[in-house]
C-alpha cells in the first residue's frame, strides 16, 4: 500500500511539472507572436500601392529621388557570390568613406550590383575596389547604349525633311 501512495505522488509531481512547462511554451510562443508581428504604421509607406487617379494627377515622386547610380561587380576568379560580398564588406569601410549604400544584390552570371544615390560615390567605389581588391574583383560603370532603330515598310514619299517635320 505504501507503494502506490508513493507512485501516486511522483505521478502528481510530473503531472504538476508537466502542466507549468506547458504554460510556459504557451507564454513563450504568444511573445513570439508579438514580436514577429510587422506593425503597419511602421511599413505603411513601403511598397504602398497608388491609386489610379493618383498617378494621374501628377503626385509621383521627384526624378532626383528616384535616380540611383550603379556599379557591377564581377569576379575574375571564381569565387562565389557570397564570398565576392563578404570581400567587399571586409576591404571597404563604407561608414568612413562617406558613402551611402542604398542595395547590394546578388545578379546572374556571378556578378553584384552596387546603388548608391551619389554619381561621385560610384567613381570613388569603383576606385577604391579596383585598387584594394584588384586580383580577384573588377569593378564596372554600366555605360548607356546607343539603340539602332531599322523602319521596315516605309512609303517612298518620305525623306530625311519630311521625317524630321513629322516627329516634331
Amino acid at each position: 500500500m505504501n507503494y502506490v501512495s508513493s507512485l501516486r505522488g511522483v505521478y502528481i509531481k510530473i503531472m504538476a511539472d508537466l502542466e507549468e512547462k506547458g504554460r510556459k511554451v504557451e507564454n513563450l510562443e504568444c511573445q513570439m507572436k508579438k514580436a514577429s508581428e510587422v506593425k503597419p504604421e511602421a511599413t505603411s509607406h513601403i511598397g504602398k500601392k497608388r491609386l489610379y487617379s493618383e498617378a494621374l494627377s501628377g503626385n509621383q515622386p521627384k526624378r532626383s529621388e528616384q535616380k540611383t547610380f550603379k556599379l557591377t561587380v564581377m569576379c575574375k576568379s571564381g569565387h562565389s557570390i557570397e564570398n565576392m560580398k563578404t570581400l567587399v564588406k571586409t576591404n571597404m569601410n563604407s561608414v568612413d568613406m562617406n558613402i551611402g549604400i542604398t542595395t547590394l544584390e546578388c545578379r546572374r552570371k556571378g556578378r553584384l550590383l552596387i546603388e548608391t544615390q551619389n554619381k561621385m560615390e560610384i567613381e570613388t567605389l569603383s576606385k577604391t575596389i579596383n585598387e584594394l581588391c584588384g586580383e580577384e574583383l573588377e569593378a564596372l560603370t554600366p555605360r548607356r547604349r546607343n539603340p539602332r532603330l531599322i523602319i521596315y515598310n516605309v512609303p517612298d514619299e518620305l525623306n530625311i525633311e519630311n521625317t524630321k517635320e513629322l516627329i516634331m
